[in-house]
């Protein structure tokens, strides 16, 4: 778990620009106070089912500008707090 210890305090992850180039399952697990993930201006090519399923108080999520050609129709079905994608 990469964020270990942030579990109950981390509500906002600014990743833009580190070269990211897919979105793992465990990547994010636990992190159920985020309420915003940037992660604009990466390589990501692909995301893993499930990949923010625990992202239940997900406000904002920002893809923009990656490698993102289709994304799975289920993939945000947890995210019901979500409100702005872009």
């Amino acid at each position: 778990f990469i964020f270990n210890g942030l579990e109950n305090s981390l509500e906002t992850l600014y990743l833009s620009s580190n070269m990211i180039e897919n979105i793992k399952i465990y990547y994010f697990k636990s992190l159920f106070k985020m309420k915003r993930l940037e992660l604009a201006y990466n390589r990501i090519s692909s995301i893993e089912v499930d990949s923010f399923k625990d992202l239940i108080n997900l406000e904002i999520l920002d893809l923009r500008n990656n490698y993102l050609f289709k994304l799975r129709s289920n993939l945000f079905n947890t995210n019901q707090a979500l409100r702005i994608l872009n």
